[in-house]
C-alpha cells in the first residue's frame, strides 16, 4: 500500500505521486502525447479525495452494505446447476490442440495461430 504522503498535491496536501507511463508499460498500454499528463492529473485528483474521506472521522457510524433495507435482503440457498461439459467449453475458446485450451505466451500479442503454423509462441494451459 503506497502511503498517503508520498507526494505533494493541491493546497499542500500530500498524496501519492504515481509513475503512469511505468504503470501503462506494465499494463503493456500505449499513451498517446498528452494523455499521461490528463492520467496523471486525474490520477491525483483521485488521490486528493481519497486522503480527504481517510481523514473523516466516522467512529460510531454504523457500516452501510448498501440503501437497502434489511428487511428487503433476501438470501437464498446454494443450489447446484450442471455447468458445461468439456466439448461444449472446448468449442467456446478461440484455440485448442489436443484438447488443451491453448493461450498466448504472456506478453506477446494476442492472435490465433493460424492453420498448420508452428505453435511457438502459443502454449497449452489445463
Amino acid at each position: 500500500m503506497v502511503p498517503l504522503n508520498a507526494g505533494v498535491g493541491d493546497g499542500g496536501k500530500r498524496v501519492p505521486k504515481i509513475d503512469v507511463r511505468h504503470v501503462a508499460r506494465l499494463a503493456m498500454l500505449e499513451l498517446e502525447d498528452g494523455e499521461a499528463e490528463k492520467m496523471q492529473r486525474e490520477l491525483q485528483s483521485i488521490l486528493a479525495h481519497m486522503e480527504e474521506l481517510f481523514g473523516l472521522d466516522v467512529d460510531g457510524v454504523q457500516p452501510s452494505f448498501g440503501s437497502f433495507d434489511e428487511a428487503e435482503l433476501r438470501l437464498f440457498a446454494d443450489e447446484v446447476r450442471a455447468g458445461l461439459s468439456r466439448d461444449e467449453f472446448l468449442r467456446g475458446v478461440p484455440a485448442v490442440k489436443d484438447g488443451y485450451v491453448m493461450v498466448p505466451r504472456t506478453g506477446q500479442e494476442q492472435r490465433l495461430p493460424r492453420e498448420n503454423e508452428a505453435d511457438g509462441e502459443w502454449r497449452a494451459r489445463r
